[in-house]
């Protein structure tokens, strides 16, 4: 096939989502890039996500459903098996494309792959209904302020200290750049994954971690990673399905995978770096709860 009619596999891992996902699956449809397929992986769902699903009139959407949970990372990589597409597009249940975000994406893989750079991942923008309500994202807004003025000229920062990464995947910014971590939803060459899959055992719960231990493994094999911010998605925030857990659980599931993140990505260095992560989050949550939160 030539690159100028590359097939792109949009993947919609989804669990208990019925109520919006018809919105994401509409906004794939309406892509004014033709050549793709939707891949919707259900993760064993137990509303109407089925039926939501299998009511679409298009023959390039294929639906599939877990017979039980398995798990973001699982769900992922079954659906990764499934793709045909030159490109693989991952988006989520609560997203909804822009128009011409595949089109984008994809000619900007192209660019950069016409230029002879070995591309791991491009990110489109992110576009948020809401500032992520609920206490335990108040708490790591409140946490990333104190980098305001660096993502405010760069889309990604990663802590030295604490490994922390903090993103502003925004409109504002206006070019193509390289970046050292990429979000969840973001096109990928079909190739890599016969590198490198999603880690399935060692994140749990939430799962926060899992694509940045998979885009630290592309680096490592040297696979550039980019943003382009004239792709854009609409995020909207969800409290229900997904990966969405009780505030406690959540943050058990956090502190416990941006550890096994800094064991698995650190080496030496998360004997260090483990410490002073968790006497941060106990300083940042202590200053919220005690000061800004009132």
């Amino acid at each position: 096939m030539s690159e100028d009619n590359l097939k792109v596999s949009v993947i919609l891992p989804t669990y208990n989502r019925g109520n919006i996902i018809s919105k994401c699956v509409k906004s794939v449809i309406s892509q004014n890039y033709p050549n793709w397929e939707l891949i919707i992986s259900d993760d064993a769902s137990s509303d109407d996500t089925n039926e939501i699903c299998t009511s679409f009139d298009d023959h390039r959407i294929k639906y599939y459903r877990n017979e039980k949970n398995l798990g973001l990372p699982a769900n992922r990589n079954r659906a990764i098996d499934k793709a045909s597409g030159n490109v693989v597009l991952f988006t989520e249940d609560d997203m909804v494309l822009d128009g011409n975000c595949i089109d984008i994406l994809l000619n900007t893989y192209k660019n950069l792959n016409e230029n002879g750079i070995k591309v791991g991942a491009v990110s489109p923008a992110l576009v948020s209904n809401s500032s992520e309500r609920g206490k335990k994202r108040s708490i790591l807004n409140y946490a990333r302020r104190s980098k305001e003025e660096e993502l405010s000229k760069t889309p990604c920062i990663i802590d030295k200290r604490t490994g922390l990464i903090y993103r502003n995947f925004s409109v504002d910014f206006k070019d193509l750049m390289k970046v050292d971590d990429c979000h969840s939803c973001s096109m990928y060459p079909i190739q890599i994954f016969d590198e490198v899959k999603y880690e399935e055992k060692a994140y749990m719960g939430s799962y926060t971690g899992e694509e940045s231990d998979l885009h630290f493994r592309l680096t490592k094999k040297g696979f550039n990673l980019y943003f382009q911010p004239k792709a854009i998605m609409f995020h909207n925030v969800e409290d229900q399905g997904g990966c969405r857990l009780p505030l406690y659980s959540w943050t058990y599931y956090f502190m416990r995978n941006h550890i096994i993140f800094l064991k698995r990505n650190f080496g030496k260095k998360s004997f260090y770096m483990i410490p002073y992560f968790l006497l941060f989050i106990l300083f940042v949550a202590s200053n919220y709860y005690l000061g800004e939160n009132k």
